[in-house]
């Protein structure tokens, strides 16, 4: 039995819309889980801003690696965070679906080429972004890298949704283009409305990136002081570590002390300094409580393969020379002369500082020929490096991390190590 022309044609129709339905679902999905994943970093980040202090972290669980150092002060574009503009995107995207699905008999098509249009450009923003992690000295986001995924996934789909070639889609946005830049101005009532659409969906995400500045803005005016219970309760959510320790970490307090400290940290690092200064006192006024064992994790990359370039360069040579210093039993001397340095004017002229760790040994009367043999040393080169990869089997990501009975501190100031000896010394724990 013949089939007719019409026919063929009908039921070549119908498999290519059943076609395009077919990828317009994933654009749904992966619209979807975009939105998630930027809702869940916006939410981190929001709450890093307050100070509120968060148990749930599921980079660490899933990936093995945390994601708030995407959460920094260089995690914002003009107020915003990253993630709040990823959320201001998915959303533009997802009302173009609604859209597209409400209105099809005007918007259908249209919808999914402004979709693989806003895709395009997005997908440009992921490369730019893509590119500054490769450049930047902080460790990648996981979730990050999904939503860049997600990103090119969601325009392969667009265009497949199209049923188009990529010429004819080009031809539609050329025209759009036109009508938008007033060189038409004779198109029907039904390309006004298209036009409105894509607006509509632009509003939402106008909204979505408004409320996202407003919300930013607020957390970064007025901290919030976490209550002593949520610190508590997030310090015993984490997960003890086992730290190995060895003979040669030079130690303040007692090995027997009920409050086990371990920090790593970096000398030319000025939270550090600020760090080390509170565990001093904590030490004083903690004597039989708390003792402090320090692990050196310098975040250059001449000694740290965890950094792709130097963030702080002379960092590693004032490592080695506390080593070196700790040989003659100065090391917290010298430690405490580091900090005290002032690390602006060196910059990174590392022939500036080497003559200046001279005379510091020389000020301690330290035996300065010995003290420069061993900071070049072998056994002092293989110790610093024990000690970072140590910190990196703990998945340490920055300076200062401290580590309190095993358990990592979030947000370490002098509070909240204050509140959380004064749990563990309690008789109920």
């Amino acid at each position: 039995m013949s089939i007719s022309c019409d026919e063929q044609s009908t039921r070549t129709q119908r498999e290519g819309q059943h076609h395009s339905n077919f990828w317009l679902m994933y654009c749904y999905a992966l619209t979807a889980s975009g939105m998630v994943l930027s809702a869940y970093l916006l939410w981190r980040m929001l709450a890093q801003i307050s100070g509120v202090p968060l148990s749930l972290d599921l980079c660490s669980a899933i990936f093995g690696t945390g994601c708030d150092h995407a959460s920094s002060t260089r995690s914002l574009l003009l107020g915003v965070p990253l993630a709040g503009w990823g959320l201001s995107y998915f959303s533009t995207l997802a009302a173009l679906l609604l859209l597209g699905l409400l209105y099809s008999e005007d918007f259908e098509f249209e919808s999914r080429v402004a979709i693989l249009v806003f895709g395009l450009i997005g997908l440009a923003c992921s490369i730019g972004l893509v590119s500054k992690m490769f450049l930047d000295t902080e460790p990648v986001c996981p979730v990050c890298w999904l939503i860049h995924g997600v990103n090119l996934a969601i325009v392969f789909c667009a265009w497949k949704s199209t049923g188009k070639s990529l010429a004819e889609v080009a031809g539609v946005t050329i025209t759009a283009v036109k009508y938008l830049m007033g060189a038409e101005a004779t198109y029907p009532l039904s390309a006004k409305r298209r036009v409105l659409y894509i607006f509509c969906a632009l509003g939402l995400g106008g909204f979505v990136y408004q409320w996202s500045l407003v919300q930013a803005t607020i957390r970064r005016g007025v901290e919030r002081i976490a209550a002593p219970q949520e610190i508590v309760e997030a310090f015993k959510a984490t997960q003890p570590e086992e730290i190995r320790l060895s003979t040669y970490d030079s130690r303040l307090g007692s090995s027997s002390a009920p409050i086990q400290l371990v920090i790593f940290s970096d000398f030319q690092c000025p939270a550090c300094q600020y760090t080390a200064e509170v565990l001093g006192e904590l030490t004083d006024s903690h004597a039989d409580k708390v003792s402090v064992v320090f692990k050196h994790f310098p975040l250059c990359s001449q000694c740290n393969p965890l950094l792709k370039k130097d963030l702080h360069p002379l960092a590693g040579l004032a490592a080695q020379a506390c080593l070196a210093a700790a040989q003659q039993s100065k090391f917290w001397a010298f430690h405490d002369a580091l900090f005290a340095a002032d690390w602006e004017l060196l910059g990174e002229h590392t022939e500036l500082f080497e003559p200046q760790l001279l005379e510091l040994a020389a000020q301690l009367n330290l035996d300065v020929n010995r003290f420069e043999l061993d900071r070049r040393s072998s056994p002092v080169q293989d110790r610093l490096s024990a000690d970072i990869e140590e910190g990196l089997r703990l998945k340490v990501q920055g300076t200062p991390t401290i580590f309190m009975n095993g358990r990592l501190v979030t947000r370490p100031s002098q509070r909240t190590l204050e509140i959380l000896i004064e749990h563990l010394c309690s008789p109920d724990v």
